[in-house]
């Protein structure tokens, strides 16, 4: 479990001595914490559940068989370009997967990084509490948990959002997509675009989201989907009541700590709104986008995989929050202290919880080592998640 957690304990302390550094030994710092979330997260070898499917593909796919492989497996199409790419350089799986991870967090570790110099205020202007905010509670799921056409698609919208805040229309949705041909999903970040600020005052927002939390319990969304279950495409009806199910039987409802957690940094974000706004450019954009995102996690909080698509805003919730953090004069500390905390503890308990992610296996490091196993072998040894 330990390398899980280098890149973060790097993160902190770089969070920790950002004024106190040379401008010199911060890049180093930057560097090198950048260089373990490669190696820890991008570089996993046979943790994750969905590696093996993944690998499956790369090795069927060919240049007569693409589109035929793309419809059969639902994949989209760039996606599988890129695999065959890869595959016709020479490339074996895990390097590509490698390098598409790599790619992927490289490039969302720069629009922080960017966002953190040129506009970035209190601690959205320390690039290092960002990363830590983004390693703790996103980095599991994006890299170790191998759902690279996401990550990969992400990235893209993640490159593409310069152009939304600045209001060009036609190169966000040349970008937009770009990331479309990886994950269909991402076609959902265009209307996005015509959003450009949150009227609704403070007291409409928390009644808005008061009804959203209570209404969509598991089980009243459970009695909803068998109730218009006809009008839905089996497919997503069988998966979102698959995942409903789970939750109705695993006792989840909107008083869980995560949702109470999330509710709590919800109105923190709208306590300090004329602030963070006031003081802050795009704040006005940051704050609606911030607010979607939130809309999202909690339409989607039981639909399992659907999930993912909050994801895509989640950059912007973790710009503000970190704002608002330092616009907190009283208990300071304290709570940012609490944060972390929370953030830690949740990815202590997603790592167990996962079976896959234990006990942690490096490929560069099999590969040194000699243990660079074949497909074949790799599929003896069980995956506790499938």
């Amino acid at each position: 479990m330990l390398p899980y957690f280098i890149p973060p304990f790097l993160a902190l302390l770089g969070a920790i001595y950002n004024r106190r550094l040379t401008a010199n030994s911060l890049k180093l710092l930057y560097w090198l914490t950048t260089l373990s979330a490669l190696f820890f997260y991008c570089c996993v070898y046979m943790n994750g559940a969905d590696w093996p499917e993944y690998e499956m593909i790369y090795n069927e796919l060919t240049w007569e068989n693409l589109f035929q492989i793309a419809s059969d497996r639902k994949f989209e199409i760039g996606f599988c370009f890129l695999m065959l790419l890869f595959k016709a350089i020479g490339f074996g799986f895990f390097p590509f997967l490698i390098i598409a991870k790599s790619f992927s967090l490289i490039v969302i570790s720069n629009f922080f990084k960017s966002y953190a110099i040129n506009y970035g205020r209190g601690y959205s202007s320390n690039v290092f509490f960002l990363l830590l905010i983004f390693y703790l509670g996103s980095c599991m799921y994006l890299y170790v948990e191998t759902i690279i056409r996401f990550s990969l698609a992400l990235a893209i919208v993640v490159f593409a959002y310069k152009y939304l805040l600045n209001k060009r229309f036609f190169l966000f949705l040349f970008w937009l997509l770009i990331a479309i041909t990886f994950h269909k999903s991402a076609i959902l970040l265009l209307p996005i675009y015509f959003i450009n600020n949150i009227t609704f005052s403070n007291k409409w927002l928390v009644i808005i989201f008061g009804c959203i939390i209570t209404l969509l319990s598991p089980q009243i969304l459970l009695t909803g989907i068998e109730q218009v279950g006809k009008f839905i495409p089996q497919i997503y009806y069988v998966y979102l009541r698959g995942y409903l199910e789970v939750a109705v039987i695993t006792g989840s409802d909107i008083l869980s700590i995560g949702n109470i957690i999330h509710m709590f940094f919800l109105c923190l974000c709208l306590i300090y709104r004329k602030q963070f706004i006031s003081q802050t450019n795009y704040g006005e954009k940051l704050f609606a986008y911030m607010i979607i995102y939130f809309l999202l996690y909690f339409v989607t909080v039981y639909a399992g995989s659907i999930g993912r698509i909050s994801l895509y805003l989640r950059p912007f919730f973790i710009i503000v929050f970190a704002s608002v953090l330092f616009f907190n004069r009283y208990y300071k500390p304290i709570m940012v202290g609490f944060v972390i905390l929370y953030l830690t503890l949740g990815m202590r308990n997603v790592i167990i919880e996962k079976k896959s992610f234990l006990p942690y296996t490096n490929y560069i490091t099999s590969v040194l080592s000699g243990e660079n196993l074949s497909f074949d072998e790799r599929s003896q040894i069980p995956n506790k998640d499938k």
